[in-house]
Formats: structure tokens, C-alpha cells, sequence
């Protein structure tokens, strides 16, 4: 997931000022999204055969974190060929599981993401 405004990336740092390398309006909406993690999973990962999937040690996002490039994390920023690597282009939830609802858990990522920007 990316934010985009008058196609231009909002998420990314314009900045070496930035530590994460993130734009202030990235961290907030990043930080909503971690805020309402455990909630978030109501809607990515439906089933109960779900969680049987989400374990340690894989690249489903067993943990409460977020990292830079850390495919174990369930939050993940990350940057595709091209963007230099101090930045971050784009985030991805690593819970969302394939018997969910895209329309809701989209949904659900996007709230939690206002509620951060609020």
C-alpha cells in the first residue's frame, strides 16, 4: 500500500531528515494501521484456519512490530528497484490471509490509517 496526492508518493521522505525515511504523513498513517493491528486481523484473516497459518519464524507476521525490509514482521516498509534504499516507497500487511473479504480488510487498513492521520 502506497499514498499517492496529485501523483506524487506522500509516503515517501523527502529528506535525509526523516530517520525511517518515511514523510510525517507515512509514519502517522503507518502508525494508525500498527495501532489497530489486532483489530485489522477481524477482517484479513477470517477464519479460524487463519491463524493456523500466522506461526513464527515465516513470513506471515506472527509478531506485534514493524520493520524496514523484515519479511517477519507483519508491517513492512519496503521500496521497489529504483527507489533509493534509505527511502520507503510503499508498506505491506503480511497477515492478510486468502479467505478474506478484500473489500473489507482494505477497508479496515484504510480507517486505521485515517485514525492515525487524525
Amino acid at each position: 500500500m502506497s499514498l499517492w496526492e496529485n501523483d506524487q508518493n506522500v509516503f515517501m521522505g523527502s529528506s535525509k531528515d526523516n530517520f525511517h525515511g518515511m514523510s510525517k504523513t507515512g509514519e502517522q498513517f503507518l502508525a494508525g494501521v500498527y495501532h489497530h493491528l489486532l483489530s485489522i486481523l477481524a477482517f484479513t484473516a477470517p477464519h479460524p484456519n487463519s491463524y493456523d497459518r500466522i506461526q513464527p519464524d515465516t513470513w506471515s507476521g506472527a509478531y506485534l512490530c514493524w520493520g524496514k525490509e523484515n519479511r517477519e514482521a507483519p508491517l513492512r516498509t519496503a521500496c521497489p528497484p529504483g527507489v533509493p534504499l534509505d527511502l520507503v516507497s510503499n508498506f505491506e500487511i503480511k497477515s492478510f490471509d486468502g479467505c478474506a473479504n478484500p473489500h473489507l480488510g482494505l477497508a479496515a487498513i484504510v480507517a486505521a490509517g485515517i485514525d492515525g492521520l487524525r
